[in-house]
Parts: C-alpha cells; structure tokens; sequence
C-alpha cells in the first residue's frame, strides 16, 4: 500500500477534516430523511377541503344553496348529528370536510332538498295558523240539515270542499302530508 506522507504539522487539519466528513455524512442523511417525509404522498390521511377536493367542493356548494331561510343550518346539523358550527366549517368557511357517513348524508339531503324544490307535489305545505283552530271552537253552532240517505252516502265518499270558510277542509288536507314533509 501507498502511503501518503504529511507533515506533522498538518496531522490536526486531518483530524479536522476526517470530523467534518462524519458531520456531512450525517448531515445528508438527516436531510434526506426529510426531503422523503416531505414528499411522500400521503395515504389514508385527512383531507382539507382546497383544490385537492372538487367533488366535495360541488357537494357543498349544492348544499348552501338550499340554506336559505333561518334555522335551516341547525335542522341540517341535526340530522347529520353535528353542532351547528360544524356544519358552518363544513359549507361556509371551508375548512373542514365530514367523515364518509355524514358525506352521504349531506348527498342524501341535497337530493331529497333538489327533488323537493323540483317536484310540486311534494312541496311544504303550509299549516293551518292557531287562529284558524280557535276560530272553529267560538264559531256559532250550526244547525244540521236535514238529509237522505243518498245525500250522505255521496258526501262521505267526496272530499270536503276547499271553501276557506270551512275550517274541515284545511284540516283535512293538512292530516294527507306525510310526517317526512313536516
């Protein structure tokens, strides 16, 4: 083997050469480390709404449309059993996304609210105000009229009329929707 011959004097320049060697090669390890964390893609992990998220941008959107009168935030946190604020996070600040769960949840509202506002059979139908229920207890008595047997057959089978004098026939529309439309 060759050896190479230094002075002694330049013995302690080696020796400080040799430790900053070792301070570099772990130096460039630490920093790949941390070049691999970095850019490692990230499976499984949290989501944070952004551009990273274009479906559940359009869900939210969809569903703060149909956030238009006051309270409808608090029933939709009901029903997906959140707090209110969350559901703020969630459609209006855009700075949380919900678990799968609740993300079809939030579909299944948005669909139900788009066929709802669609349809106009099944539009909210709006009930009848106390003073129309306290009206019929101090209505003046009737006196009955006297009927045939064919007269009463025929007005059994017929719905009452929609004369807005007769407060039968809004309660008997109002008892025809579903409990899911209350």
């Amino acid at each position: 083997m060759n050896y190479l011959h230094l002075p002694a004097r330049l013995a302690p320049l080696l020796a400080f050469a040799d430790v900053l060697d070792a301070a570099a090669r772990e130096s460039t390890k630490a920093l790949t480390k941390v070049y691999r964390e970095a850019t490692r893609t990230s499976r499984g992990g949290t989501l944070r709404p952004g551009a990273d998220t274009p479906l559940w941008n359009e869900l939210a959107k969809l569903a703060a449309g149909h956030l238009e009168t006051y309270g409808d935030k608090a029933n939709l946190a009901r029903i997906l059993g959140v707090p209110r604020q969350r559901v703020h996070e969630y459609l209006v600040a855009k700075t949380a996304c919900p678990d799968t769960e609740r993300a079809l949840m939030l579909l299944a509202w948005v669909l139900t609210a788009e066929k709802r506002k669609t349809s106009p059979t099944q539009a909210r139908i709006k009930r009848p105000r106390r003073r129309a229920a306290t009206a019929t207890k101090t209505a003046a008595p009737t006196t009955p009229v006297a009927t045939t047997p064919s007269d009463s057959a025929s007005a059994s089978s017929s719905p009452p009329s929609m004369d807005k004098s007769d407060p039968k026939s809004v309660t008997y529309y109002v008892t025809l929707i579903p409990p899911a439309l209350d």
